[in-house]
Formats: structure tokens, C-alpha cells, sequence
């Protein structure tokens, strides 16, 4: 009897080791997922950075057209320009649908 209880716990720790070394991550797989996280935090900080520098050239585009034109329409601050725009007819094209100043 306590032969079979031996048996028993044995292949109980048998199951719960297969279950163990089915889930578990070795240190290349750790590193690979690393590796993977830094890529993609690299990639989240460049985006950031562009989106940073994207609103503050914005920034410095609108106080340009408001120095030049103080007087803002209701659709924007480059909407005054539009009406100074004519077609290019140097480019071809730029000629189809194109505007220069």
C-alpha cells in the first residue's frame, strides 16, 4: 500500500515537472522578449520626438502666417493664404491641381 502511494506522488510530480517545463522561459526567450520591448520603446520615443517637434514647428508656421496676415478666417490659420494661390503652369505636374505662391 504505501508502495502505490509512492507510485502515485511520483507520477503527480511527473505531471506537475512536464507542466513546469511546458511554461517555462528559458533566458534566451527572456532576452529575445527583451530585446523585442526595447526595439518597440526605441520606436515610441522617435514617434514622441517627431510629434513634439511636428507641434512646434506648427507652432512656428502659425505665428509666421499671423505676422504676415493678422487677420485669421473662421477655417484656420492658413486659410488666408489660399486665396493669394494661383496654379503652377512651370511644372507639368505641378500644374494639375498644384498652387504656387
Amino acid at each position: 500500500m504505501p508502495e502505490d502511494k509512492i507510485i502515485q506522488k511520483l507520477l503527480e510530480h511527473d505531471e506537475r515537472l512536464q507542466l513546469i517545463s511546458e511554461n517555462m522561459a528559458t533566458k534566451a526567450d527572456l532576452r529575445e522578449v527583451i530585446a523585442g520591448q526595447d526595439k518597440m520603446i526605441g520606436i515610441l520615443k522617435r514617434l514622441d520626438q517627431e510629434r513634439v517637434f511636428t507641434t512646434e514647428w506648427i507652432r512656428r508656421i502659425e505665428k509666421d502666417v499671423e505676422r504676415v496676415n493678422p487677420v485669421r478666417s473662421s477655417h484656420g490659420a492658413l486659410n488666408p493664404l489660399f486665396g493669394k494661390l494661383k496654379p503652377n503652369r512651370i511644372h507639368p505636374v505641378a500644374s494639375r491641381g498644384a498652387f504656387c505662391f
